[in-house]
């Protein structure tokens, strides 16, 4: 087991009970509060844990990724070896200016795509928590933005 996590929203250790006014607070059954609760990602493929986020344009996304796939947290390792493996059957396409070798400013779409989904599954308190998450990566990026 991982060491416990921390609340993105109000900074609640993993088991207590979010501070007030945590908008990733969630309420279970009958309205009691619960506890945070820090739950892993994996890569669908390779079921590395954890992966670090990247991002895509979403056209890339769909050519690359399968449709029963596309809601999945999937790796960069595992992302290049995909496209890697379609591009030897099919030619790498043209996707304007986009290199996924050498852009390093884009980030995490699988959140974009992850958020959208939650809400529409009405879990406002994923879709919250994501959010902070891919807000925390962006700031770091526009740290190493700065930095360079």
């Amino acid at each position: 087991m991982r060491e416990p996590a921390s609340c993105p929203g109000c900074g609640a250790e993993e088991g207590k009970l979010h501070r007030d006014g945590c908008d990733l607070a969630s309420t279970g059954e009958a309205g009691r509060r619960l506890p945070y609760i820090a739950y892993s990602t994996f890569c669908a493929k390779c079921g590395a844990q954890e992966p670090p986020l990247f991002k895509v344009p979403d056209e890339v996304w769909a050519y690359y990724i399968e449709p029963e796939a596309r809601g999945y947290v999937i790796c960069r390792q595992c992302f290049d070896y995909i496209r890697q493996v379609i591009d030897a059957h099919q030619g790498p396409p043209r996707f304007g200016d986009f290199d996924l070798q050498t852009d390093r400013q884009l980030w995490a779409a699988c959140y974009g795509r992850i958020i959208r989904q939650a809400e529409d599954a009405g879990q406002p308190a994923i879709a919250a928590y994501l959010r902070a998450q891919a807000e925390q990566l962006d700031r770091g990026l526009a740290r190493d933005e700065e930095e360079s």
